[in-house]
């Protein structure tokens, strides 16, 4: 089966805006002023994300994906895990905020609230993997639960001097998260926390002086509409032409790709 043009342009849209990228694109920039080589490690998550969704892509085009390189191989299958894809994040991110702390020397404010930030996602990812292979039942929404907790940690250590009402804001979304996960709620009419945070985050965005943390609140705020698009429609593609045509496309699925704070 031959790709189409909108075939490849889907594909490269929803990779570059694909929820992994986003987020770890926010992780770059607020870390690279404290150190290249956690930001180095974080751009490599964005680029396993952006991957691992384009092989989701390309194989939702109806393209038998089945690599006879080993190594390729071994990328495909890991590509169908997203527990282990959101461990592996977890587990990188979690190593670029030990860095940042090492280099900071332990007397820098602004780099340890980095590290604090960089702990908090990556805890966010490792808790979602590990729930992600559970079954239903009370340790699966404790970890679910712990991991809206701890996202909102990270944008507190983001700017811990953000407004209050922002700070209520997260809280609340995150108090909204909890109850949808533990309900088994699916987005409805007002219960739309991807769209909460995504604004809460552009506030957040506009509060900020810091034009590095500024600019990650923003990549974080994009990365939730991208959720709600891809939870929605599929994609981001999926979603603008949407406005256009009707489509109903289901999101292909991929260990980078689902809903992780």
């Amino acid at each position: 089966m031959a790709l189409k043009f909108k075939d490849y342009s889907r594909i490269a849209v929803n990779s570059v805006t694909d929820p992994g990228v986003l987020f770890n694109a926010g992780n770059v920039v607020v870390s690279s002023q404290h150190s290249w080589e956690a930001a180095a490690v974080n751009g490599s998550v964005a680029l396993l994300s952006g991957a691992t969704r384009a092989v989701s892509e390309i194989k939702a085009s109806g393209i038998n994906f089945s690599p006879t390189n080993r190594l390729l191989q071994n990328f495909d299958t890991f590509a169908e895990n997203k527990g282990a894809g959101l461990v592996t994040s977890g587990a990188l991110t979690l190593t670029s905020s030990a860095i940042t702390l090492a280099q900071s020397g332990f007397d820098d404010p602004q780099a340890m609230g980095a590290a604090g930030m960089l702990a908090c996602f990556g805890l966010v990812h490792t808790f979602r993997g590990v729930a992600s292979g559970m079954r239903d039942g009370l340790k699966k929404y404790a970890l679910d639960s712990a991991g809206f907790a701890m996202a909102v940690g990270g944008y507190l250590f983001a700017n811990p001097d953000l407004p209050l009402a922002l700070k209520i804001s997260y809280g609340a979304i995150a108090c909204l998260s909890v109850y949808m996960t533990l309900m088994r709620e699916n987005p409805s009419s007002f219960k739309q926390p991807d769209l909460y945070f995504a604004t809460t985050s552009y506030g957040a965005a506009l509060a900020t002086d810091e034009i590095n943390v500024a600019f990650g609140f923003a990549s974080w705020a994009t990365a939730y509409l991208s959720i709600d698009a891809m939870n929605k429609k599929g994609g981001v593609w999926q979603r603008v032409g949407g406005f256009f045509r009707n489509n109903n496309e289901q999101p292909p699925t991929g260990p980078f790709s689902n809903r992780s704070l």
